[in-house]
């Protein structure tokens, strides 16, 4: 499969250059590696976006350690009386402040 990309940096990937072409758009062949450059700068630009139209909880809520290890920090700080599930707990609340 070639790998085909627009004005707008959409990439397209077609088995044949001919039909690539015909469909009536200027498309500009680019490598396999150029490919996955553009669609991972495209990805991260998009999540940026979505975590950016979060309100702060949202936010929170995905840099929050998973319940399980919460609750695994938690046995292990009172077996060994650290405070790291409190330290991991207080660093997403410092880094996304409420308002």
């Amino acid at each position: 499969m070639k790998h085909f990309k627009d004005e707008n940096n959409e990439i397209f990937g077609y088995d044949d250059e001919q039909v690539a072409q015909g469909y009536g758009v200027d498309l500009e062949a680019v490598t396999d590696e150029e490919a996955k450059e553009i669609n991972t700068a495209r990805f991260k630009k998009e999540e940026k976006k979505r975590f950016d139209a979060l309100n702060y909880s949202g936010k929170r809520a995905e840099k929050y350690p998973s319940i399980g290890d919460q609750q695994d920090m938690q046995y292990w700080d009172q077996v060994n009386g650290t405070t790291t599930w409190k330290d991991a707990i207080a660093k997403v609340k410092s880094d996304i402040a409420k308002g």
